[in-house]
């Protein structure tokens, strides 16, 4: 399917401003088989990229 969620919240962000935002789309697939460590990886790279953009 290529993954519609991130299409239109890319596309849609990138219009909304003139194409002058960065979008970084972060999703964390599968959660029925997430283990503890992998979703500590992706926690901290959520806050890594919210970090970045509240500086």
């Amino acid at each position: 399917m290529g993954d519609p969620p991130r299409k239109m919240v890319t596309r849609y962000m990138k219009r909304l401003t003139a194409n002058n935002a960065r979008v970084d789309y972060h999703a964390y697939y599968h959660m029925n088989v997430a283990t503890e460590p992998r979703l500590a990886r992706f926690k901290q790279r959520v806050a890594t990229a919210m970090a970045r953009f509240a500086a």
